[in-house]
């Protein structure tokens, strides 16, 4: 019979060809099969494949959970697999989760890590990870969503769990393993996360020293240890016995012997001795003893004076060259201490008197000490060595964790170094032994914080020093010791306590524990150099794909950055303050402390940090962040470059938890009730929705319901805290409260599902959802460049300029160079700073001395006639030739050489020497002495006896004292002689030489004065002066202080300079006045009466345009010559204002008819004291007090003789001219007048060379109202005060030419004010330009007159510019012909004034007459050629005098005559004259300092603070994380509050504050619990008594306390200020005063704001000696280490910072070495290139496969091959080609084929080299090997597979069977209708298959590598599926099941059937006619159905078995095909389909 034969040869299924020309061995569909095929042969066999064992039974019995896995993962090394469960309740909502593990080895299951409530491992049912990889004992994973975590299976492994759930079937939370022991802890997430937290504070340092200078007694008040003073031999003393005597700290005084000492002789007067003290055997001891009565610093009664008994004392003279311990010259051993006295007060001010004796024995003494008074530095004998003596070190500190990865390290601590007391000498010691470091000791405490990370193991201590980047281990420290004890390095606060003892005795754990001590300076093994490059760890926040390959983690398309809103920067602020810890405590500067850098500007910034330590870039605002330290700045004792300073940050931007906040807008719940569920408007969360990946997110939120308070307003309440899943649409649910809106609203809910609550949400709630940021840090920026301070050798004046050549030790010759600039600190044989201007530009550099230094000048004698100076037989025999100033020529007697004994100098002058010759005069206190002049001819006059001389230049001016009078010597001149000398002396060698120029400063602070009693000096410059002492003028008064200014009686003006015919006599001066360019001026003593002022200061002028004042802005120059701004300035009480009732600023008018006032020519009477102060003159001399200082403003308290710093007001606040409130002071006022040139002529007022342009006042412009204040065109805006429109409507505009400045010379503007004028006006003067330039502070200068010779030191100046006789704008006047209302005289207003002639031709323009008109023009014509007269302007200085010269100048009368203008004397300024080279080396030099360059370029910030938390958790919240509190303080750190009561009555007598020791003892959320604490105040704010105890205290309390602040302080120096909500406990009773039987009652707990407002930063980058020195470098020596400005560093982005997803991008961590035991798998290292971005047009990478040495990223569109720890290079074909290199990441190379992974990262499968997904974008399956990307869905099912990627799927999940090489591919949409996990289909009675279709959507179908093609679909729906050990499990419901059951097709618990469809297309023309269907092979199968083109049919029955085959025959079933046959027989003539051919089980 024939046979059609079909085989399956193919073995696959072919769903995309015609089925005639499917090729034979392939069928169309198949299920639940798997084919058999043998390589070259045609034989197929067909398997019904084997179901799957279930086993595990988790949950099973437990109601309303559900199991779901999201993840697996399988490690073929152990034959273990690893799957990731949701535990989800029947509503859906996820509950908790797990991970377990199934070992196929020994076929259990364990749960190795249950987390009971979801919050640790954060997984989620909708969210299937992918990036999933077991690296030996370490599960690895990340899903896109959360931080990327890490758990150690074996650590987990040790819970042992069984089950997820307990004996009552609770969900089980895993406990914390470390070190094997279990920690009694559940784990929390951040035990579990990749990133590793890193330390948040640094190390505190105590340092011991050798020498005790700075170390405190008391650190409370900051008392120190002073110097010993050794007063001499005493008597009877030898060198072999040696009585010495001693003034030890504390006052006490040590003597010996049983000598008497006489107080007067030896000891200072405030000591007392005492007689027969004790003397030991065998060998000389010394008793030290206080004497009673006498004040003594306090010492602390447990501490006591700083010795114990056994001690070695070293001690050494202080000017002894080097340091102790060297240097020693005394060696004493204390033998007893004997304490007496009363109680010691720790930190208070209540002072009992406690003395000590202590008795020494001198072991040895130097012989040769000088038994003159000396003082002795002093140390212990130490064996111990000083520590980094040569260098600055910091400590660190950073983690290691259970799993070996280490932490990055937190912040370094200061640097371990003790400063000495500043001691430096130019030749002895050129450098500052007070910057040798004196620590012989450094303890490091408090590294084992509160806040440690439970799985810490080990603490690496690391040691760093300044001029180094490399980082050394200290040591590692552990909990225990090796012999399982604890650890005291770890469990101690010291050496014998691990608890922590507070003041008021209380006994607790400390917060910070750590212990360490270092005594040796040894090497250390260095960390590797990265890390020093490793602020913190990027590890991303979230990550979609991850694998481990090159040994290291790989993260691609991960999340950087943490997630924070854009601030405003700009209100933090930077503040400088005192480094003590109570208010007004100053540094006693013993030794140098610790300070900031003056003459530096620092910027600082803020970082932000997240809970696992990721920091963001600086933020700052580069204006308002910055403050510029000045030098001299003073707010308390010293400059700030001689303090203690520190920075502090206050305004810290409070960003935390803001990042959106959104409303609910309604509620629903899925069960119909209202609840759960909560809906917002989508755009609300728009920010934070864009940010995700999925159309869910799930954030950490709080949830506030806004609740009525019984005050009657609203408070929000917090319901909840913790992670809500946000969706942004609409929800499914369809409760009844479901809000309208659609997709409009977002919808959110609890993660996880906390309770079912109707109540969990309500309308009206506010949602605020977090930011990262949890805690800040501070960041300073300082870029000046290194500075070095220099020590003077010596100073020389050189002739040929005057200036000064500055010798200093060669050692320091490469600390400057020419051009460069140095800053005078310190003064010479001083401890004081210099103040003033002090910075000096270098001229000129040598490193040998200049030859005039090298030339000396001998005298050869001095001659003085013998008393007969001039006449036949004087001195100087010629009159006309005698020495007078300007005469270069003199005749002198030959026989006075011979009669003085002095050698002739004709002899020495013809040798060819030089000679020289100058004056001297000497008084009783000073000597002057004049230039020296050189001697150019000396003639023998033949005949005369007499020598002819001619010197080198005229004599001086400035040298005039020689001559009493004109031609007249002076009898006590004296004539030296000197010649030169050329000399190379010791002194020159080893120095350089610098060249800088002489100024006031340099004399005042450098030139170092003899020790002489006869001071010799030099004129600098002398000026004729006079006295103008006005009589009868208005100076205001003030009858009390702070009360007002009242109405004396009036005075009589007559005499008084108020004309300007007044000031033209007065300056003539009597015939003596100066002509400067034409004009009278001169300078005198100021008692004159004036009309007004032009403002100096700033003021309120400059304020309109923008333009600023002159001192903010030097362009606009202009402002102090407009002259509308003019007024009088004196008497702040009087001001005008207009309209009074308005409150207008200005000089109008109050009258409202003013216009037609003038027009009548009636002067205004209506006039009042706002029209202007009645102070109308200056009193020449001022012994400052209320009336001149008092400046505090209001008005009513400002003194009647003040200035006033702005114009137009009578309450604003004064300027202090003449010194601080209070304050009592010497004023002089000298003036000079007739300064300047005209400035108008008056005559013509429509040129253009007038003042000022006509257009300004054109009469045919005015209108009625022109005078009012709006008048656009009034002259000068006169009544507006600088209003003007315009710059160049000013009165004059300086900076402008030409037109706009009306065409006048601007040169007579900018001169008008300048005595000394200017050669381009005309009236230069040189001897008025030296005189103001010795008006500077420090100079000296006395009166020539004076008898006394009383020199007077300047100590400030003011200047003031004064109008004489005209002001500009309107002022009152004094009238004898009417005052206000009556017809005697009074006050009227001055019709002198520009601005009256200006308002009466404005009057007369509109309503008089024009010839009225012509009058009142050429009225205001001449009032502006008078007001711009130079006899209307002086200059007046105000010389604040260091005494007051009111003796010599107190009236007219004594100065000459009763005229108010006579001639009264020269004033004379004299510096200090000293010989070059005489002046000796100090033992207290002066010191400059190096001025740095500024690195502007550079904007890098420096960490200065540790971590502090953005804010507290508020004590309500149900969960508190109190870390955040010790950050803030630690337990025993002290508390100060800023409400410092005042002094209580049981220590009334106190003068200062009682200041507990205050300590904080504990916290909880926002509440601060006090030890001891702080003082009630029994006062409240409205004076009223306030309650101290019970309920009602607690509010009296809270009232008084409530906004004030609380500074918690560390012990380096650092605070943090929070603000007082609320007094929480009082405790009443407590001894305040350990000792004390007085008892307080104390606030011990407080209610904090929760956000910190202001940080005291520890930094320093300075020692301040207290003297002006302040140093950063070892020894002050070039090229030493210095202090920098940090350790980590940090920089601003330009742009907006925000939260990064780097869809395209990779990351990679540090490497990962099992063998050596090294895991950097947590560094993810920024500065190194860790990172690598893929071209953005592949898309986003959802998956990474490591294969062989590459990596392979899926992209959504393309696939890529990266190489990995390798590279590739291409060669000139272009083919590339392998390469090494140090790359982990090498060169990136896409596959060919347009094809990507979509967004289904879950349908790849892999085993070994080949690796299989799904492209659901492009419709296509494919496969990756080594031939690279093969579409596999094109084998026959193309067309079946772009159909089926075009659905929605819940997972398109890939799995591998290894054991059967197939590659399963699921389609699941989610849940299948039974929730078996199967298909929908039927198997019904008989066994038949009813339903099952290809197309159905939940499918899964098998390819088989073998026959490169798609097997089967399969009857099982995974969530998950792996291979491992060969055999091959799937996951559903979260059990495991294992495929390879005896039973076939048996899944998930149900039996399945399964199917062929094979087609028969032989010969398809011919018909044929079938009979019987056969197989080959074993019973079981049946046909269910056969169908051909013609006919469809079935089998009769079921196959039997014939000669080893099984036959069944066919039945037409009656059917005809349409378009076929009918007939009885089965027949076809093409295809032939047997379908449903089926396995029966």
């Amino acid at each position: 019979m024939p046979e059609i034969k079909n085989s399956f040869v193919k073995g696959r299924m072919n769903l995309d060809l015609d089925k005639r020309i499917i090729p034979s061995g392939e069928y169309t569909e198949a299920f639940n099969v798997q084919v058999s095929t043998s390589e070259d042969s045609d034989v197929g066999s067909v398997q019904n494949i084997l179901g799957n064992e279930k086993l595990t039974s988790f949950l099973e019995n437990v109601t309303n959970t559900n199991l779901i896995c999201i993840g697996s993962i399988s490690d073929e090394k152990k034959n273990r697999f690893y799957w990731l469960v949701v535990i989800s309740d029947d509503d859906g909502v996820d509950i908790a989760s797990a991970i377990i593990e199934h070992n196929v080895d020994l076929n259990n299951t364990t749960p190795i890590i249950i987390d009971g409530n979801n919050s640790r491992l954060e997984f989620n049912s909708n969210n299937y990870i992918t990036g999933i990889n077991v690296v030996d004992d370490f599960l690895f994973f990340t899903d896109g969503v959360t931080e990327p975590k890490k758990i150690n299976i074996e650590h987990f492994r040790q819970n042992a769990h069984t089950d997820l759930v307990d004996a009552n079937n609770n969900i089980i939370t895993s406990n914390f393993y470390v070190n094997n022991i279990n920690t009694g802890n559940r784990f929390t997430k951040e035990d579990i996360t990749v990133i590793k937290r890193k330390p948040t504070k640094p190390p505190v340092l105590e340092l011991e020293t050798s020498v005790l200078y700075g170390q405190s007694i008391d650190p409370d008040r900051s008392v120190y240890a002073a110097p010993f003073s050794f007063l001499g031999y005493g008597y009877g003393s030898t060198a072999s016995n040696p009585i010495i005597k001693f003034i030890l700290p504390n006052d006490v005084v040590v003597q010996s012997g049983n000598q008497y000492l006489d107080p007067s002789t030896n000891l200072p007067a405030d000591y007392t001795t005492f007689s027969n003290l004790p003397v030991s055997t065998g060998g000389t001891t010394y008793n030290t003893s206080a004497s009673s009565g006498v004040a003594h610093d306090i010492q602390d009664a447990v501490l006591g004076v700083p010795f114990s008994p056994g001690q070695i004392i070293l001690m050494s003279d202080s000017n002894s060259p080097g340091s102790l311990p060297t240097n020693a010259q005394i060696r004493m051993e204390v033998v007893n201490i004997t304490y007496q006295g009363g109680n010691y007060i720790s930190g208070s001010a209540i002072n009992e008197e406690v003395y000590a004796d202590v008795e020494f024995e001198i072991i040895s003494i130097d012989p040769l000490l000088s038994p003159t008074e000396l003082i002795f530095n002093w140390s212990f004998e130490n064996e111990q060595d000083i520590l980094y003596e040569t260098q600055f070190a910091r400590f660190a500190y950073r983690y290691k964790y259970q799993d070996g990865e280490y932490s990055a390290f937190g912040p370094f601590s200061e640097v371990a170094f003790a400063a000495g007391p500043f001691k430096i000498h130019p030749t002895r010691e050129p450098y500052n032994t007070g910057m040798e470091n004196r620590v012989t000791k450094i303890i490091l405490k408090d590294f084992v914080t509160y806040d440690i990370p439970l799985e810490v193991v080990e603490i690496d201590l690391l040691y760093k020093r300044e001029d180094s980047n490399v980082i050394y281990s200290l040591d590692t420290i552990k909990p225990t010791n090796a012999d399982g004890s604890n650890n005291i390095a770890w469990h101690n606060i010291n050496s014998s306590n691990a608890n922590i003892i507070l003041p008021s005795g209380t006994i607790t754990t400390a917060s910070d524990r750590g212990y360490y001590e270092i005594t040796k300076d040894l090497v250390y093994s260095a960390i590797p150099e990265n890390q020093f490059l490793r602020p913190w760890d990027n590890v991303p926040k979230k990550a979609k794909a991850q694998d481990f390959t090159a040994g290291r983690l790989i993260y691609g398309n991960y999340t950087q950055n943490i997630n924070l809103k854009p601030a405003d920067y700009s209100n933090m602020r930077i503040v400088l303050e005192n480094r003590g810890f109570h208010q007004g405590d100053y540094a006693s500067f013993i030794t140098g402390e610790k300070s900031i850098k003056s003459q530096r500007t620092y910027q600082v910034g803020i970082s932000f940090l997240d809970l696992y330590g990721r920091e963001t870039p600086v933020f700052t605002s580069s204006e308002s962040n910055s403050y510029n330290v000045n030098y001299n700045w003073n707010n308390g004792p010293n400059g700030n470059a001689s303090r203690s300073n520190r920075l502090a940050v206050q305004n810290i931007p409070q960003i935390e938890h803001v990042y959106q906040t959104v409303t609910v807008t309604g509620v629903e719940h899925s069960n119909g009730t209202i609840g759960q569920y909560f809906f917002f408007e989508i755009n609300d969360m728009n920010d934070l929705l864009s940010q995700e990946y999925d159309n869910f997110s799930i954030h950490n939120i709080k949830q506030y319901r806004p609740t009525a308070s019984s005050s009657g307003g609203v408070v929000n309440i917090l319901i909840y805290e913790g992670p809500v899943r946000i969706w942004n649409q609409q929800s499914a649910n369809s409760g009844p409260a479901s809000p309208s809106g659609g997709v409009t609203k977002g919808h959110g809910r609890y993660e996880p599902f906390s309770s079912s609550s109707v109540n969990d949400w309500q309308e009206g709630d506010i949602i605020s959802v977090e930011t990262d940021a949890k805690f800040f840090k501070i960041f300073v920026k300082e870029t000046a460049s290194e500075y070095y301070n220099l020590v003077l050798d010596r100073v020389y004046v050189a002739e040929e300029d005057g200036n000064l050549w500055l010798s200093f030790p060669s050692s320091d010759r490469n600390k400057i160079k020419e051009d460069d600039f140095i800053i005078l600190k310190k003064t010479i044989d001083s401890n004081d700073q210099v103040d003033d201007e002090n910075k000096f530009k270098i001229i000129d550099i040598k490193n040998e001395a200049p030859q005039f230094i090298k030339t000396k000048h001998r005298s050869l004698g001095i001659l003085d006639g013998g008393g007969n100076l001039t006449g036949t037989n004087g001195l100087f025999p010629d009159i006309n030739n005698q020495p007078t100033p300007e005469s270069n020529k003199i005749i002198i007697n030959k026989d006075a050489f011979v009669n003085e004994d002095v050698n002739d100098i004709k002899d020495v002058f013809d040798s060819g020497k030089e000679i020289s010759i100058e004056f001297q005069k000497t008084t009783a206190t000073t000597t002057l002495i004049s230039r020296r002049y050189r001697i150019v001819s000396l003639e023998d006059i033949s005949g005369l006896n007499q020598y002819r001389i001619v010197i080198d230049r005229p004599i001086f001016i400035q040298d005039g004292w020689i001559e009493t009078s004109t031609s007249v010597l002076d009898p006590a001149l004296k004539t030296k002689f000197s010649v030169q000398e050329n000399k190379d002396l010791q002194e020159f060698q080893g120095r350089f030489f610098v060249k800088i120029k002489s100024d006031i400063i340099t004399s005042q602070y450098l030139i170092n004065q003899p020790t002489t009693s006869v001071l010799q000096s030099i004129i600098d410059s002398s000026t004729q002066i006079f006295s103008l002492m006005n009589p009868n003028l208005f100076l205001g008064q003030n009858p009390t202080p702070n009360s007002p200014p009242v109405q004396p009686s009036l005075p009589n003006t007559s005499g008084a300079s108020d004309t300007q015919s007044d000031w033209q006599t007065n300056l003539d001066f009597n015939g003596n006045a100066q002509n400067n360019g034409g004009v009278n001026s001169g300078w005198f003593i100021d008692g004159a009466y004036m009309a007004a002022q032009q403002p100096t200061v700033s003021s309120n002028i400059g304020l309109y345009a923008g333009m600023g004042t002159p001192s903010s802005n030097p362009g606009a120059t202009g402002l102090l010559y407009d002259v509308s701004c003019s007024g009088n300035l004196m008497n702040n009480y009087f001001g005008p204002v207009y309209p009074l009732s308005a409150g207008f600023v200005g000089t109008g008018w109050i009258h409202s008819s003013y216009g037609s006032v003038l027009a009548s020519g009636t002067p205004d009477t209506t006039v009042t004291l706002a029209d202007g102060g009645w102070v109308d003159g200056l009193q020449g001399i001022i012994n400052a007090n209320f009336e001149h200082n008092n400046t505090s403003g209001g008005g009513q308290v400002n003194g009647a003789r003040a200035w006033k710093s702005q114009l137009g007001t009578y309450g604003d606040v004064g300027e202090q001219v003449y010194g601080p409130q209070g304050t009592t002071g010497h004023y002089l006022h000298l003036s000079f007048s007739g300064v300047g040139v005209a400035l108008h002529d008056g005559s013509d007022l429509n040129g253009n060379d007038n003042f000022p342009p006509v257009s300004w006042y054109d009469s045919n412009a005015l209108t009625a109202d022109d005078w009012e204040p709006s008048a656009k065109i009034n002259l000068q805006s006169i009544e507006n005060y600088n209003t003007q429109a315009a710059p160049e409507h000013k009165v004059c505009n300086v900076e402008q030419t030409g037109s706009a400045s009306g065409g006048f010379d601007v040169n007579k503007i900018k001169y008008q004010w300048t005595p000394y004028g200017d050669a381009s006006i005309g009236n230069y003067n040189q001897g008025n330009k030296d005189l103001v330039d010795n008006l500077v502070p420090g100079n000296k200068f006395r009166f020539a007159n004076d008898a006394s010779e009383t020199e007077f030191t300047i100590l400030n100046v003011t200047e003031k510019r004064i109008y004489n006789h005209t002001a500009w704008n309107r002022k009152t006047a004094w009238s004898t012909q009417g005052g206000p209302g009556s017809a005697t005289s009074g006050v009227i207003e001055d019709t002198s004034t520009v601005h009256y002639a200006w308002h009466k031709f404005v009057a007369a323009s509109i309503d008089g007459s024009a010839s009225a008109t012509d009058v009142a023009f050429t009225d205001l014509a001449v009032a502006l050629k008078r007001f711009g007269s130079p006899d209307n302007r002086r200059v007046c200085y105000i010389l604040e005098l260091d005494q007051s010269p009111e003796d010599l100048l107190n009236n007219p009368e004594n100065l000459g005559g009763p005229s108010s203008t006579v001639e009264f004397t020269d004033i004379e300024f004299v510096q200090p004259f000293f010989e070059n080279g005489l002046n000796p080396v100090s033992n207290n030099p002066a010191i400059f300092e190096t001025e740095p360059k500024e690195n502007l370029d550079l904007d890098i910030f420096y960490e200065a603070s540790q971590a502090y938390p953005m804010q507290l958790d508020l004590s309500t919240q149900s969960s508190i994380d109190n870390r955040k509190g010790y950050l803030i303080a630690s337990i025993g750190d002290k508390a100060r509050s800023s409400k410092v009561p005042a002094n209580t009555s049981a220590y009334a007598s106190q003068s200062q504050p009682i200041y507990i020791d205050c300590r904080v003892k504990s916290w909880d959320g926002n509440i601060v619990e006090l030890d001891l604490g702080l003082f009630t105040i029994d006062t409240l704010p409205n004076g009223s008594s306030a309650a101290t105890s019970g309920a009602q205290g607690l509010t009296d309390q809270t009232t008084i306390f409530q906004g004030s602040f609380i500074e918690f302080h560390k012990e380096d120096g650092s605070y943090a200020k929070m603000r007082v909500i609320e007094v929480e406990e009082i405790t009443t009773g407590i001894a305040a005063v350990p000792g004390s039987n007085v008892t307080f009652n104390l606030i011990t707990k407080l209610k904090l704001d929760p956000k910190v407002g202001k940080v005291g930063l520890s930094y320093y980058n300075c020692y301040s000696f207290g003297n002006g020195v302040e140093s950063n470098r070892i020894r002050d020596d070039f090229n030493r280490v210095f202090i920098k400005n940090g350790v980590k560093a940090s920089t601003t982005l330009q742009e907006q910072y925000k939260q990064d997803v780097r869809g395209s991008g990779l990351i990679f961590s540090g490497i990962y070495n099992k063998n050596t035991s090294l895991n950097d798998l947590n560094q993810f290292i920024m500065a190194e290139k860790i990172t690598k971005e893929l071209e953005p047009t592949y898309g986003s990478i959802q998956k990474l496969f490591a294969r062989d040495s590459d990596l392979i990223a899926l992209c959504q569109d393309k696939i890529v091959q990266i190489a990995a720890d390798k590279d590739i290079i291409f060669n000139a074909d272009g083919k590339p080609q392998l390469t090494a290199s140090n790359k982990v990441l090498g060169q990136s190379r896409p596959f060919v084929g347009e094809y990507g992974i979509s967004n289904n990262p879950e349908s790849f499968a892999s085993s070994s080299y080949r690796a299989y997904f799904a492209d659901k974008q492009r419709g296509a399956v494919l496969r990756l090997s080594m031939d690279g990307l093969t579409p596999i869905s094109s084998a026959g099912m193309k067309d079946f597979f772009k159909d089926k990627l075009e659905g929605n799927y819940f997972n398109i999940l890939g799995t591998y069977d290894s054991n059967k090489d197939n590659y399963n591919l699921t389609f699941d949409n989610g849940a299948s209708e039974d929730g078996s996990g199967n298909f929908s289909f039927n198997i019904d009675n008989d066994g038949e298959n009813s339903d099952f279709k290809s197309t159905d959507t939940d499918v899964t179908i098998t390819y088989k590598e073998n026959v490169k093609g798609w097997e089967s679909f399969k009857g099982f729906i995974p969530e998950a599926g792996l291979s491992c050990a060969n055999d091959y499990f799937t996951i559903r419901n979260g059990q495991i099941y294992k495929h390879t059951d005896t039973m076939r097709s048996f899944f998930y618990n149900t039996q399945q059937g399964s199917f062929v469809t094979t087609v028969f297309n032989n010969a398809p023309t011919t018909v044929k006619h079938f009979n019987t269907l056969n197989y080959d092979g074993e019973q079981g199968w049946r046909c269910d159905f056969i169908e051909t083109d013609l006919n469809t049919g079935t089998t009769l029955h079921d196959f039997l078995n014939k000669e080893n085959k099984w036959f069944s025959t066919i039945i037409d079933d009656g059917t005809t095909v349409s378009g076929g046959v009918s007939g009885d027989s089965f027949s076809f003539q093409g295809i032939g389909v047997a379908s449903n051919i089926d396995y029966n089980i």
